[in-house]
């Protein structure tokens, strides 16, 4: 169940996206689609949407939210520009993704015990890449791409001690900051 509103929340934008006879200068566009990202340290499939608005038929600029569960599960908040090269049926593009990276509780993680706490701190997230979008009618285009994608992972670790033969504690702080270098193949729809 938990799977299926989040699939929901990441198409309702796409589902009702603003589709008006009229060419207008300035468009709502939405970008949706599953991606699969592959590292050193382990291969998974996310899903990521992004809203916004086309302006002069070939840059399209939004808001953008995704799921990305790669080596730490994470919800990146990201600001994408979107290039097309051309204005064809088959149109290249490029597009560039800069925000951060909001990591969600893991099991491997715990949110502290009597001798340990963790705390997450928000991280960088940045994203390019190349690709090619179909158009299928004049407001629908499917798209396929491959780009670099860095996600990284800070929290802080707090470690209390006790000394059994003495009447005092104390407590150990480290941070720990991971940077995942990652290729990210996209499949989705513009709308």
């Amino acid at each position: 169940m938990k799977s299926i509103l989040i699939i929901f929340f990441f198409l309702y934008p796409a589902l009702f996206a603003n589709a008006q006879k009229k060419e207008k200068k300035i468009q709502f566009a939405s970008l949706t689609g599953i991606s699969f990202i592959a590292g050193e340290n382990s291969n998974n499939m996310g899903i990521q949407t992004v809203n916004g608005i086309r302006f002069k038929k070939s840059w399209i600029i939004g808001l953008g939210l995704a799921y990305d569960p790669y080596q730490v599960p994470s919800i990146p908040v990201f600001l994408e520009l979107w290039k097309y090269l051309g204005q064809k049926n088959y149109s290249p593009f490029m597009y560039a993704d800069a925000g951060r990276n909001i990591t969600m509780h893991s099991s491997r993680y715990p949110s502290g015990n009597v001798y340990e706490s963790y705390h997450f701190t928000a991280a960088n997230y940045v994203e390019a890449g190349i690709g090619i979008s179909k158009s299928f009618t004049k407001k629908t285009k499917v798209f396929l791409s491959a780009g670099y994608s860095s996600k990284q992972f800070n929290y802080d670790m707090t470690s209390k001690y006790i000394f059994y033969y003495y009447p005092s504690s104390g407590n150990n702080s480290y941070h720990y900051a991971y940077t995942f270098q990652r290729l990210a193949i996209k499949l989705g729809i513009e709308l």
